[in-house]
């Protein structure tokens, strides 16, 4: 690939940074001789500059394109493991965005090379409950849960010999082996004295189930504490070489499974250019009719795996007849999507991108063009985005126009899509679907990230804005709209009614006549009341608002003037492009900055408060100890200010979700707390002396 084009496209991205452009240059770059040549890596400095910690948050494509190019032998920077650390924070799933998780994942650690941290996070991605998982010290065992707050892993072993573990979720993500569960894997790791499978067979199993590939000397050790920790050290090096055994699961063809899960296990098995037969076609088709409805909709996302790679292997002929006994069965083939709730589809979301490709193909055999189109308008963006590909354009474009209302993801496939619609959509961006659409509630997380992102591209990308002012012909109304979205703060609606007159004058007009102050009046009453809910001042013990106090003088009086002179000396070292230690000190300026700020503003809303003064009642308040009683387990619990919340000592802030929901109770009272769970209060009554010394 020719410098000069990498660096054209590059230059591109970085003034116009468009999905197509940097799927363009990741092409591109992985068409490059290796190593990445300097000229192109200070190109792509010039690019990291584009998304300066002040800028607007990543999108999901651009999140990607950052983090796989973590995959090549691009510079390591600090400008870059910036970009790196918010690519992953927008990609994961909010619960999974603590410090101690973005830690393990080691994208602030120089000492962690660049090419390790997508691994680390293709693991974490797909940890879950159930899972098996090898650790290097030699132990089997299976993942009870993710506790991302504490930053560890829970592992049960095999076996009934000790006890559940909490492994550091960094030796999770740094040498563990992370499979799928199956009948087949639990037998690969439970040691027999003769083996049911040969070697051949054990070492393609445990590769194909592995989350993240794994090199030889992992398996054997795989082997050596598994299935073959009876065999002597010859023994097993023999086994290992063994061949296939005559009924080892690896020779049997996916048709012949005996459940999901070793479905899933047998296709990844298979060659991809594998056809069935007559004969498995037909033992397919049998095996669906014998399937439960309770095991189907239990075990969705693994019918959805299945389906998904059967279809590949079978004409539409025997994907009509063999998917046939399956309508009534698959919870994502609802049998009216448009009176459907969304979790059950949620499957389409958990499934890759070519997996959603062959289940739409299988959905469209069984069900039609027309029930595809009206499935979609129901699915997360990213299953709508592969959905698309398959069902009939046309089809697909006349159930957009007749449904009302239309979804965040809707209206974002239509923003992303617009230039490559042969029939336009972009009509359906009008302020009125887009704020119908912003202003849902409590969706599943699976269809929240596109909620997000349209809000994002709602409040700052100029196109987007130029697109609502062309679908609205009358600046008056649009202005009065505004003042129904309430899910913007006044702030964000004085700042888009701003980006918006600058490009309509029309609209100008019509707010300087008074429309503007409308609308950052709407919702007034609904803030007051609200407020009134609560008007106690925010509190916090003198311990922790000496903290933030010190914290803030540290930023102020020593570490900004010496970021101050960091960037006097670095500017002087001539070429920014290549000048490291300019980027560190300018990034460094951001976080002090931001830090500083949000200090400020929680400093101005704070109250320092002497604990010692408070006379407890019989009513709970911050500065209490509570004594719990939690389905049937007592416990002992602090209520403490808004900044001394603290786990490890059973510290509870009394703004949190459980502080919120104890508030105010009495002893005797059962309390709902977040989690599902259910507390007796049995005890209100003053700190220790111990607690009280801390918090002075």
């Amino acid at each position: 690939m020719n410098k000069a084009t990498i660096e054209a496209t590059l230059m591109a991205a970085a003034e116009n940074p468009t999905p197509k452009i940097l799927n363009t240059l990741m092409s591109q770059l992985k068409e490059m001789q290796q190593p990445l040549a300097e000229e192109v890596n200070g190109a792509l400095e010039l690019l990291y500059e584009k998304y300066d910690t002040e800028n607007e948050d990543l999108s999901h494509e651009e999140s990607s394109f950052f983090i796989e190019l973590a995959t090549l032998p691009v510079a390591d920077s600090s400008t870059y493991r910036n970009l790196l650390a918010n690519s992953i924070k927008t990609l994961l799933p909010p619960f999974l965005s603590r410090p101690p998780v973005l830690r393990a994942l080691g994208v602030r650690e120089t000492a962690v090379p660049l090419c390790h941290v997508p691994v680390r996070l293709r693991k974490l991605i797909a940890l879950k409950s159930g899972q098996i998982i090898f650790l290097n010290s030699g132990r089997w065992g299976m993942i009870n849960a993710i506790d991302p707050i504490g930053g560890v892993v829970s592992v049960s072993p095999f076996g009934c010999t000790g006890g559940t573990s909490a492994i550091p979720i960094e030796n999770v993500l740094v040498s563990g082996v992370v499979m799928e569960n199956s009948k087949d894997m639990i037998k690969a790791a439970t040691p027999q004295d003769k083996p049911c499978i040969s070697g051949e067979d054990f070492i393609r199993l445990v590769r194909a189930q592995a989350i993240v590939p794994i090199n030889d000397n992992t398996i054997l050790n795989m082997a050596r504490n598994g299935v073959g920790a009876k065999m002597t050290a010859e023994a097993l090096e023999t086994w290992l070489h063994s061949h296939k055994t005559g009924n080892a699961s690896g020779t049997r063809s996916s048709a012949e499974a005996r459940s999901l899960q070793e479905m899933g296990t047998l296709l990844k098995q298979e060659p991809a250019e594998k056809k069935y037969t007559a004969e498995e076609a037909e033992k397919l088709k049998l095996f669906f009719t014998r399937l439960l409805k309770s095991t189907a909709m239990r075990e969705a996302k693994f019918l959805a795996s299945a389906i998904a790679g059967v279809e590949a292997k079978l004409s539409e002929e025997q994907a009509a007849d063999v998917f046939e006994p399956l309508r009534d069965k698959a919870s994502f083939w609802p049998a009216a999507p448009s009176q459907l709730l969304l979790e059950p589809l949620a499957v389409w979301s958990e499934l890759s991108a070519k997996e959603i490709e062959k289940l739409a193909r299988a959905t469209k055999t069984v069900f039609g063009d027309e029930y595809l189109a009206r499935l979609a308008l129901l699915l997360p963006v990213k299953a709508l985005t592969q959905v698309g590909t398959v069902c009939d354009q046309q089809t697909l474009v006349d159930a957009i126009s007749g449904a009302t209302p239309y979804s965040s993801d809707v209206l974002l496939w239509i923003w992303k899509n617009r230039r490559k619609q042969a029939v336009s959509l972009t009509g359906l961006l009008s302020i009125e679907n887009i704020i119908r659409a912003l202003s849902q509630t409590k969706i599943p997380r699976q269809w929240g990230a596109a909620q997000r992102e349209l809000r994002a591209d709602f409040l700052d990308s100029s196109d987007f804005h130029q697109t609502v002012l062309d679908c609205s012909d009358d600046p008056a109304k649009l202005a009065g709209t505004l003042q129904s979205a309430l899910f913007l703060s006044p702030s964000e609606r004085q700042s888009l009614l701003v980006k918006l007159s600058r490009i309509s004058n029309e609209l100008r007009e019509v707010i300087e006549g008074g429309a503007g102050s409308k609308i950052m009046h709407a919702g007034v009453f609904e803030r007051e009341d609200q407020e009134k809910k609560d008007d106690r001042p925010i509190c916090t013990s003198n311990a922790s608002f000496k903290r933030l106090m010190a914290e803030l003088e540290d930023i102020v009086n020593v570490q900004q003037p010496a970021n101050r002179e960091s960037l006097k000396t670095a500017r002087a070292h001539g070429d920014f492009r290549e000048n490291a230690e300019f980027d560190a000190a300018k990034e460094r300026r951001n976080f002090l900055s931001r830090r500083r700020s949000e200090l400020e503003n929680e400093i101005g809303n704070l109250q320092a408060m002497d604990f010692r003064t408070v006379k407890i009642g019989d009513m709970v308040e911050p500065g209490c100890m509570l004594t719990l009683d939690c389905d049937g387990v007592r416990s002992v619990s602090y209520l403490l200010g808004a900044k001394d919340a603290d786990p490890d000592k059973n510290y509870v802030s009394y703004r949190a979700k459980m502080g919120a929901a104890l508030m105010d109770h009495k002893k005797g009272d059962t309390v709902a707390l977040p989690g599902g769970r259910n507390a007796t209060i049995l005890g209100i009554d003053p700190l220790p002396e111990k607690v009280l010394a801390e918090l002075d």
